[in-house]
């Protein structure tokens, strides 16, 4: 596997500015830390689960089954945002997929009233919706990671057990995603983060993967960080 990840390193810096991202682990998502332990931290945030709901079920998603399950309610979701305003100075709010929690706007609202910065960890569907992502932008929204592992339409559908047709959904958000960064974007501090999750379908197509990118986004000016090399089948 250390094989494995060296490729997946050269793959990336062949068409990338690579740089790594360091994360805070242990403890559940919504576990404060202080602003001192944060002090030297190169990711101070919150994660703040909003919803089970996604459109994707991936075979290396962590959630689980999530029959029944809908979305955090909006008191308990604020609630846990002005915890995070008294701890770090950013929340980035995940699902599943956030941006199927109807509150999405209000929280990101409420995130910036509070003095922090917002941003949405998401597989992107609804950002193909160029209105909806002006609606979270009026909000506040200062960040956007968003799931891109699959080169073509097949290895979309073999991931995510979606429709293949949803691939070219994804395509336009990340279209959008770039309109965003050029013109609305640029009043903000944060930026776009593509996250490639390099598996068994992929990492033999991460060129083919950073291609759909580079041809939509500007190559260098993203982070890419690469997880979970063991858990997904071979195809």
């Amino acid at each position: 596997m250390d094989a494995a990840a060296d490729r997946a390193q050269e793959a990336l810096a062949s068409s990338w500015d690579v740089r790594s991202i360091g994360r805070a682990r242990g403890g559940s998502r919504t576990t404060p830390l202080t602003e001192r332990r944060w002090a030297h931290a190169v990711d101070s945030h919150w994660h703040l689960s909003t919803t089970v709901r996604c459109q994707h079920r991936c075979i290396y998603c962590y959630e689980g089954d999530r029959t029944g399950f809908h979305d955090v309610p909006l008191k308990d979701a604020k609630r846990l945002v002005s915890l995070a305003a008294a701890e770090v100075p950013m929340v980035l709010f995940l699902g599943a997929e956030p941006t199927l929690n109807p509150h999405m706007p209000e929280l990101i609202r409420h995130a910036v009233r509070l003095g922090l910065r917002a941003g949405i960890s998401t597989n992107a569907l609804c950002l193909a919706d160029w209105g909806y992502l002006e609606e979270l932008h009026r909000a506040g929204l200062d960040l956007v990671e968003f799931s891109f592992s699959y080169p073509d339409a097949e290895t979309y559908a073999k991931i995510t057990g979606a429709a293949p047709a949803n691939y070219v959904r994804l395509l336009r958000a990340v279209e959008n995603l770039a309109r965003w960064q050029e013109t609305l974007g640029r009043s903000r501090s944060g930026g776009l983060f593509p996250n490639i999750v390099v598996n068994g379908y992929t990492i033999d197509r991460l060129e083919d993967t950073l291609r759909q990118l580079t041809r939509r986004l500007t190559p260098g000016r993203f982070i890419l960080t690469l997880l979970r090399l063991h858990t997904a089948p071979h195809a």
